[in-house]
């Protein structure tokens, strides 16, 4: 993933060097951007946009965004990419009694993910340590943080998991994102569906608090809600819940879930300053 000077300086030499950059349909904002450090230079990029294309720095109006990807898909030729070994995020530490940080909990989450898994991840912290896992075979990732949407995440995977009923869904939303939509946990319930649902409890909305000026500041905190009860409440019966605050607890009811037969909803508790690199680097290069 590029994300300007911030990640991978193999992926940033590799995507900055390139003769042309194609941006489809993105707008470049502070997220995608790496805090504004990216370096595209407007004379290199083509921006396609859904009702535009900037080229040369000269904007062509009325160009539909799905009818150019169709003509391109067919005119560009195959090609050998230069290959770039994606980083793991290494062994996880702590164990026992450890609390869970971030070097305990991201590289477990790796390791817990199968073949043809789906994962959505909710916008914050979440997406951006697990964005940079490495993922098996045939799994898909999937989020929305360009446009911020907090509360995305949860609803989004009810609809995964109705599309493909075949697939093991698993849903990573911070607490206070998934007090938008909790409610959509009682659909899964009442429709048979059985996700994997983690959700990450540091006490508020961290990345808010990464990014401003005030971390203790009393609109980036939420209600102390009891989430692992919230699946009973909610009609979701027979499903495995559980509320973990050591590597030890983690790693009993990550086994538990792997062979679970009904949906799964665990509560990860962390410091409220138990940040992801890339969303720590993010808050600190906006400062």
């Amino acid at each position: 993933l590029y994300d300007g000077a911030l990640m991978n300086e193999g992926v940033r030499a590799f995507v900055e060097a390139a003769d042309r950059l194609l941006v489809i349909g993105s707008p470049l904002t502070d997220f995608n951007t790496g805090a504004f450090t990216a370096k595209l230079g407007p004379r290199r990029t083509v921006t396609l946009a859904h009702h535009h294309a900037v080229i040369d720095c000269k904007t062509y109006a009325d160009v539909e965004l799905g009818e150019l990807l169709q003509a391109l898909a067919q005119r560009v030729p195959q090609r050998q990419w230069k290959t770039l070994a994606p980083a793991a995020l290494g062994p996880a530490e702590g164990q026992g009694d450890a609390p869970i940080t971030v070097e305990a909990l991201y590289p477990r989450w790796q390791a817990f993910l199968k073949p043809e898994d789906i994962v959505i991840a909710e916008t914050g912290t979440v997406s951006m340590g697990l964005g940079f896992a490495r993922l098996p075979r045939g799994a898909s990732f999937h989020n929305q943080t360009l446009w911020g949407s907090i509360g995305w995440a949860t609803p989004a995977a009810l609809g995964v998991a109705l599309a493909a009923p075949s697939q093991r869904v698993l849903l990573f939303t911070g607490e206070g994102s998934h007090q938008l939509t909790a409610q959509e946990i009682g659909q899964f319930g009442r429709l048979g569906l059985k996700p994997i649902v983690f959700v990450l409890n540091n006490g508020g909305y961290l990345i808010e608090r990464l990014l401003n000026r005030d971390p203790a500041i009393a609109y980036n905190d939420v209600a102390a809600w009891r989430y692992s009860e919230l699946p009973h409440a909610m009609g979701c019966d027979g499903w495995f819940t559980a509320r973990v605050a050591t590597c030890g607890e983690l790693d009993a009811a990550l086994q538990r879930a792997a062979t679970a037969d009904s949906g799964v909803y665990i509560e990860v508790m962390t410091a409220a300053d138990a940040a992801s690199p890339l969303a720590q680097k993010l808050g600190d290069g906006l400062k």
